[in-house]
């Protein structure tokens, strides 16, 4: 016999706390099986196992805790599009920037001044590192010094 089980408690409770103390408890065997199978990548939730064994009365608060999930789930799934959204919106607006200033670094009498230059060397770089923006930056250097230089030499 269960020596938490006080008979004067279960009456006035009516029975209610039954199912949920019921659904807690899990046998050695099912414990046993559980690690033993989730090594294999099976697993099972034990107390859906155990709610399947039980009365009607915790299918209707099963129903209801199932009902509340899914609207929970729902809202997640909306706010998750929402943010996907927008965050496609941002993706587009910079996306429209860069090609804008693609564009302009492309035009004739823009194509060959140093910076224009500098710029397409990163935004043409092959993958997301640092030196793109270090080339860039060293090639402007060495394109102001050598404009400098040519200055001093004419006057």
């Amino acid at each position: 016999m269960n020596e938490n089980y006080n008979p004067s408690e279960r009456r006035t409770k009516g029975g209610r706390d039954r199912n949920s103390r019921g659904s807690q408890k899990t046998t050695k065997s099912l414990q046993a099986s559980n690690v033993h199978n989730s090594a294999s990548g099976y697993t099972v939730d034990l107390n859906k196992m155990s709610g399947q064994k039980q009365g009607r009365g915790s299918a209707v608060v099963g129903e209801a805790n199932s009902s509340e999930e899914i609207q929970a789930l729902s809202k997640e799934i909306t706010d998750m599009n929402l943010s996907v959204d927008l965050l496609e919106k941002e993706r587009d607006f910079y996306f429209a920037k860069l090609r804008d200033i693609e564009i302009l670094c492309q035009t004739p009498e823009l194509e060959d001044l140093p910076m224009a230059v500098a710029i397409k060397k990163i935004l043409y770089a092959a993958d997301t590192k640092e030196s793109a923006l270090e080339e860039a930056q060293e090639y402007l250097s060495e394109a102001i010094y050598t404009a400098e230089t040519e200055v001093e030499s004419e006057v």
